[in-house]
């Protein structure tokens, strides 16, 4: 996925199998929540860089944020 702030690898994720912070709407991805994992393509980190900096987003805020 291409957006203006770059390219991402976007990736339907299972069910939290713990909680994370969605960086959309600040607020917790509960466990048992639906989610995507976010990872930026073009890391200047390299994609080992990028994995350690991917997110953990709410599947709807991802939806909604505006590119």
């Amino acid at each position: 996925m291409v957006t203006a702030s770059g390219e991402y690898l976007v990736t339907p994720s299972r069910p939290a199998e713990k909680a994370y912070t969605c960086p959309g709407c600040a607020q917790t991805i509960a466990v048992g929540q639906s989610q995507v994992t976010v990872i930026e393509a073009d890391s200047l980190f390299g994609a080992s860089g990028a994995m350690e900096l991917r997110r953990h987003w709410h599947t709807a805020c991802w939806r909604r944020r505006v590119p």
